[in-house]
């Protein structure tokens, strides 16, 4: 089996972090198909700062 980002930590603080930067790869680096391959951070900001 290969070695995800998601392995089994038996360290709290290092699973903090692998989380941490999942959710970051995931909102601010990957685009997504549904959004036009934009990251989910770039829509959310756009609609921000139309609503203002």
């Amino acid at each position: 089996m290969g070695t995800t980002i998601l392995n089994v930590s038996r360290d709290g603080l290092r699973s903090k972090t692998i989380t941490r930067e999942y959710i970051q790869h995931y909102n601010y680096d990957r685009g997504h198909q549904s959004y036009k391959y934009k990251t989910p951070a770039e829509i959310y900001y756009a609609t921000a700062e139309k609503a203002a």
